[in-house]
């Protein structure tokens, strides 16, 4: 039943998996984006004389946790997509002759995987967000190894749908 609610009626496609790497690139860069935009704005209002101390330091108190949040947010939704993933695929049931098709797909979600990494790495060296990249060791490092990770993933799904018992 849970697996009906979260994957649809039909399964999980390979469609819906690339719509999930997009998602997480995306939740990445829009971590990074708004920081840097909030932290611009932090910056102005601390240096604003009508505004009153305590609001200066509220704002600065959110400047200051925003990055481990939001870099904590990214390393458990990567890390739930993961357990979710080894769930479907213990409640996959397939025939091993199969194992040639998914390995074409995987082949198809690695070239996705390695677009979207280099496409973070261009992202991330601009001048505008460089700065802010530290701040989210997480992120970085997930997103910069964007390759190992989802092979060392699919190999996990793969061992766990062609290795389980059967029954």
């Amino acid at each position: 039943m849970v697996v009906v609610l979260i994957f649809g009626s039909k399964g999980f496609g390979f469609g819906e998996t690339i719509q999930l790497l997009i998602v997480v690139f995306l939740f990445a860069v829009l971590s990074v984006v708004v920081y840097s935009v909030f932290s611009g704005v932090n910056d102005d209002l601390q240096a604003d004389a009508d505004l009153s101390t305590t609001a200066k330091a509220k704002l600065q108190d959110l400047d200051d946790r925003f990055p481990a949040t939001m870099d904590g947010a990214f390393a458990l939704i990567f890390g739930l997509l993961f357990l979710v993933g080894v769930v479907a695929s213990l409640l996959f049931d397939s025939h091993p002759s199969f194992i040639v098709i998914i390995i074409v797909l995987m082949i198809f979600l690695m070239l996705a995987g390695g677009y979207l990494s280099n496409s973070w790495d261009e992202f991330i060296v601009d001048s505008s967000v460089s700065s802010f990249s530290s701040s989210f060791p997480y992120t970085s490092f997930i997103m910069d190894n964007l390759l190992l990770v989802i092979g060392v993933a699919m190999i996990t799904f793969g061992g766990v749908i062609f290795f389980k018992q059967r029954s």
